[in-house]
């Protein structure tokens, strides 16, 4: 039998392409909230826990919370259609001036608000090496960066609903420094000049977390 899925976890990611980084210097989401954020190219068929872990919090949301929407489409408090926002899409490509689907393979999305529900700011993602180690004082993580990204996984049910992944960390495992639609990354494996070691109580390849409930962002994933 099958074990659910512990949702006060963090996850990992599969290692893939990190998609406008603002991991070290936050950027503004669609709603103007000042957040860091990352997006990620992960091929569809490694995409399968991750796919797992949204089924699961919508599973646990529809148990748990009396007005989430019990299907992923719905009618909104005004009788319109609608639909539950996810953290990933069908990736694109430019053609000329319009945008087409790249077959088999997804973009999903993380975000972390710079200040908490409180008003209080909020700590950076952590930021790891290809060891494990935490880097201390890390450069910019440029678009075509590799690595894997640590999340939580979320529901939130206000003015709009679906499933958040909030940004905990980023291991990189290889560094690009440009931000043009497509970079390469660069050849071999990226090691920074000052790492300190991994924070006493983790496994050295997971960033520590002790989340607090004003940490967890409610608003559309970035």
């Amino acid at each position: 039998m099958t074990q659910p899925l512990d949702l006060n976890q963090t996850f990992w990611t599969p290692i893939g392409t990190f998609l406008f980084p603002a991991l070290v210097t936050p950027t503004r989401d669609l709603s103007n909230n000042e957040v860091w954020a990352c997006g990620l190219h992960v091929p569809l068929d490694e995409s399968d826990q991750l796919l797992a872990i949204v089924e699961a919090v919508l599973t646990d949301a529809r148990r748990s919370m009396p007005g989430f929407p019990k299907t992923d489409k719905f009618k909104d408090s005004r009788g319109r259609e609608d639909f539950l926002n996810m953290p990933y899409r069908q990736a694109t490509k430019k053609d000329g001036e319009a945008r087409v689907p790249i077959d088999g393979l997804l973009q999903w999305s993380f975000k972390r608000k710079t200040t908490t529900k409180k008003g209080n700011p909020a700590s950076r993602p952590v930021i790891l090496d290809p060891r494990g180690s935490i880097v201390a004082d890390p450069p910019e993580i440029g678009y075509g960066s590799k690595g894997r990204i640590a999340f939580k996984a979320f529901a939130y049910d206000n003015a709009s609903k679906g499933v958040g992944f909030y940004l905990v960390g980023a291991q990189v495992s290889s560094l690009a420094a440009g931000e043009l639609d497509g970079a390469d990354a660069i050849d071999g494996d990226w090691v920074p000049g000052a790492a300190a070691p991994a924070k006493s109580g983790t496994s050295g390849t997971a960033p520590g977390w002790n989340p607090q409930a004003g940490d967890f962002d409610d608003e559309v994933p970035f």
